[in-house]
């Protein structure tokens, strides 16, 4: 008798077991369901930065969560966008933190006007990228490795943060 009484205990206990990686599995699709790779296709990035040698490859980078989703995008050099959550405030703090940087780390900051609700560049010796803030979503283009002259990577920074805030 106390055999049967353990079957339903075990089966209830099976259940749960196979069940459980089938949950762990489901992952976030980005925040706000905006995931990096599906803001901007390879063409939408040759088209922004007037190149046909960039975007020839993508890397998705990590896993979405509900908090943070990045992609890569490799050519001629090297395309990353980041989406993730985050306050204004914080996003202000941080472009306050690179602009009182000491001088020897190489950072610069220059803020854009005119993009989503508040942007701004952030350059150093080896990359140019744009971040920009549109409501509680930011949004990082990158641009590293072999880069043109910064005036023209900042030119494709901004034309391809335009696209890819769009769909935020």
């Amino acid at each position: 008798m106390r055999r049967m009484a353990l079957i339903p205990l075990l089966v209830g206990a099976h259940l749960v077991a196979v069940a459980s990686p089938a949950v762990a599995q489901k992952t976030a699709k980005g925040p706000g369901g905006k995931t990096a790779c599906a803001l901007l296709s390879a063409d939408e990035i040759k088209h922004a930065t007037g190149r046909d040698d960039v975007a020839r490859k993508t890397s998705h980078m990590d896993a979405d969560t509900d908090f943070s989703s990045n992609c890569q995008y490799w050519g001629a050099f090297d395309i990353t966008l980041h989406v993730g959550t985050q306050t204004k405030v914080m996003f202000g703090r941080e472009r306050e933190n690179y602009s009182k940087a000491p001088a020897r780390l190489g950072y610069t900051v220059e803020r854009v006007s005119g993009l989503a609700d508040d942007a701004y560049y952030l350059i150093d010796k080896s990359k140019v990228e744009l971040r920009v803030m549109r409501g509680e979503m930011e949004l990082a283009v990158s641009l590293s490795g072999s880069l043109p002259a910064n005036a023209e990577a900042k030119k494709m920074a901004l034309n391809l943060a335009k696209v890819a805030a769009a769909k935020l």
